[in-house]
């Protein structure tokens, strides 16, 4: 950890105006940076892809930083989770000096914590997260191996002494939101010591800092309903829960889904509420959820201007479609394209 001075300061949160302008914000994490990275290191692009506002104590927007090695043949871009998290000064540095050998190795090349003195706030990369208290378990071979042991997941109908080979074992990041949740693909070999064969699997495993917003009880409900969902395989603590891996193919939350990809979505959300009532939301007329749409649009780009011109054609086609009877409507403010993945048996969340 370390704390580096800056110039000036980047006009981001208040109540008021709470909205992270990216190429201020990647002109900052690019400056910040600068002085503490190999030379080799190249940072290509930096992405605000997550914004929680709460003033200049709490405000967090979630990075995406793209970067190559320039000594590497295949010279191929790579990607670093991160945020910005702006709170008093003394309470940052302290932060910084608790983290200081805490999942560093994860973070490689890049510092895992960065005090920024004059914007009051910090730079903190993946996986260093004060509130996933089980993260760092869940980035180690040794500890997922454990929990698999101890859910005694099976490798193979009816045959022992499997275990997991952890030199083989490896991770991806397939989504991340700083101090709410993240989710993990973990692509790992088991052997057998009886039969010498050995079996690859992927799994799922999601951690979280607070209660899940779906009780563990729903996965069999929705299953024998025939909505899609993954498998819930096993649930370690209430910060864990491991599911079966489902092939298909991830949203893009830069480019607009097709409409059979959206009707999908749209079938599936149905499905769910049969067996799920969403008491969480509250009822709206269709005209007001256009309206809010509107806001909402405008305030994602202002962070993401590369979405306007595709936020425009929906927003056009809901006014069209904004006529004859009012009815109630619940909305999912958090369904988007990031959430969900398009298989042959449907939209899964």
């Amino acid at each position: 950890a370390a704390r580096v001075p800056m110039k000036g300061r980047l006009d981001i949160p208040d109540r008021e105006s709470p909205h992270v302008d990216s190429r201020a914000a990647g002109a900052l994490v690019v400056e910040a940076l600068r002085d503490r990275l190999p030379r080799n290191v190249q940072v290509e692009n930096v992405t605000v892809n997550y914004y929680r506002p709460k003033g200049r104590e709490g405000t967090v927007a979630g990075l995406r930083i793209d970067w190559r090695d320039a000594d590497a043949d295949s010279g191929r871009t790579r990607s670093q989770a991160g945020f910005l998290r702006w709170a008093p000064l003394a309470r940052l540095t302290e932060e910084a000096e608790r983290c200081k050998a805490l999942h560093t190795e994860f973070a490689r090349p890049f510092p895992a914590v960065t005090v920024l003195e004059a914007q009051e706030c910090s730079l903190q990369l993946f996986p260093f997260d004060r509130r996933l208290i089980r993260l760092g378990s869940c980035l180690r071979p040794r500890f997922v191996a454990r929990m698999l042991e101890e859910a005694g997941i099976e490798w193979a109908a009816g045959d022992r002494g499997w275990r997991i080979r952890k030199r083989k074992a490896v991770w991806s990041l397939a989504s991340y939101r700083p101090e709410r949740r993240a989710v993990l693909r973990w692509d790992l070999q088991a052997w057998n010591d009886e039969s010498a064969e050995k079996v690859a699997r992927s799994l799922v495993l999601r951690t979280c800092a607070g209660p899940w917003g779906v009780p563990s009880t729903i996965y069999p409900r929705l299953a024998a309903a025939g909505v899609p969902a993954p498998a819930l395989l096993a649930e370690p603590d209430e910060h864990t829960r491991i599911e079966e891996f489902v092939e298909g193919s991830a949203g893009d939350l830069a480019r607009m889904p097709a409409e059979r990809t959206l009707l999908r979505a749209g079938i599936s959300t149905a499905r769910w509420h049969r067996k799920v009532r969403p008491d969480g939301l509250a009822p709206s007329k269709r005209r007001d959820l256009v309206e809010r749409a509107r806001l909402s649009a405008t305030t994602t780009s202002r962070f993401r201007p590369e979405l306007e011109p595709v936020l425009q054609v929906r927003l056009d086609a809901a006014e069209r479609a904004d006529g004859g009877p009012d009815p109630e409507v619940a909305l999912h403010g958090d369904l988007h394209p990031g959430q969900w993945i398009d298989t042959v048996h449907g939209v899964v969340f």
